[in-house]
């Protein structure tokens, strides 16, 4: 069986954990090379998966001829010029979200994507997380007809958070701070069941005085689809203990027949005129959740990698479908750039 030779770059947690162990796990997938500027991590990571080759750069790494996927796994400043690089010798590319740091880089790979015919793909993995499939396979049964509006929500522990609680951390560079590295996710996770939106209005508000670096620790956005759907979108970096315990991400559909209440782990009916049972248990859930009584590793689905590269290199094998169209990463880094100019001009610092 002939294997596809892939390249990473960038040996961090994201490429040197939730990207590497997928890609090593298929069988017809072949890691080649790894590149990363800190070639010690690069040599150290490697190492620990059974990699020779390691680079410095990925203009090296193609210099070997072989290599037919590139995956960019990088702060987002550099996936422009990684991913123009690897289409422009003829690889596939698969690029971790954030897609770009601006609306025209983006714009700018999609136009090389069509002269080369090489593929680039954004990385959205959190829209194959269990809960979310679940949901929209409820969604599309039609039993909560159509969609009236969404609540979508997201709360981390900032303090603790391995990239919020670092001053020094890339994210804290982003156009409108690390709320835009999270807000793809949350964009494409809605986009799936509403299509195109436009931004209605944007509340930023900095409160927390232990996380000074971080531009604004409480955002909502509120969203309206062009079939004139309503979205309301609320990420804050305050999150306490208890949240923890009991999740951090929920999303609420609600229909003109019922409503659907979904995390990573798991989606129900909120509520139902048919079917008691399935009430009951959602009441069940929603307790369950509320005293801890699921354990972390039920709740926990981890990052949704695997999930996504296996459909991936299906789809770059000929089995399967494109997981994340061209036109859903662009709609996604178009609406985060108008969110972000938006966060910068009216954030409000309450401490």
């Amino acid at each position: 069986m002939k294997r596809l030779n892939v390249v990473i770059v960038g040996a961090g947690r994201s490429g040197g954990e939730l990207i590497m162990r997928p890609l090593k796990s298929l069988a017809n997938v072949n890691v080649c090379a790894l590149c990363d500027t800190n070639i010690e991590l690069a040599q150290k990571v490697a190492r620990e998966n059974n990699i020779t080759d390691v680079y410095s750069s990925l203009e090296k790494a193609l210099d070997r001829q072989d290599v037919q996927l590139v995956c960019i796994s990088t702060p987002p400043e550099s996936h422009f010029e990684l991913a123009k690089l690897a289409m422009e010798k003829g690889c596939a590319v698969l690029v971790e979200k954030p897609f770009t740091n601006t609306l025209t880089e983006a714009e700018e790979l999609k136009k090389i994507q069509e002269v080369t015919g090489s593929t680039i793909t954004v990385i959205h993995n959190h829209k194959f997380m269990p809960g979310m499939v679940k949901a929209l396979d409820i969604y599309k049964s039609g039993r909560i007809g159509d969609i009236i509006y969404i609540d979508r929500y997201w709360i981390e522990l900032g303090r603790t958070h391995r990239l919020i609680g670092d001053p020094s951390s890339w994210v804290h560079k982003m156009r409108g701070g690390v709320c835009c590295e999270t807000m793809p996710h949350l964009i494409y996770q809605v986009y799936q069941f509403v299509g195109e939106m436009d931004v209605k209005q944007v509340y930023a508000y900095k409160k927390n005085e232990k996380l000074p670096w971080v531009i604004a620790d409480e955002v909502t956005v509120v969203l309206e689809s062009l079939s004139n759907k309503l979205i309301m979108i609320k990420y804050s970096a305050n999150a306490t203990e208890a949240h923890r315990k009991g999740g951090l991400t929920r999303m609420i559909i609600t229909g003109t027949k019922d409503s659907i209440h979904c995390d990573y782990h798991d989606a129900f009916i909120l509520r139902t005129q048919d079917n008691p049972s399935l009430f009951k248990r959602g009441l069940k859930a929603v307790a369950d959740l509320s005293k801890n009584k699921l354990s972390k590793r039920q709740i926990s689905v981890g990052s949704g990698h695997g999930i996504f590269i296996n459909k991936y290199i299906e789809y770059l094998t000929g089995s399967g479908e494109n997981p994340v169209p061209i036109e859903e990463a662009l709609h996604a880094i178009k609406l985060c750039t108008e969110i972000a100019e938006m966060i910068e001009k009216s954030v409000k610092r309450l401490v």
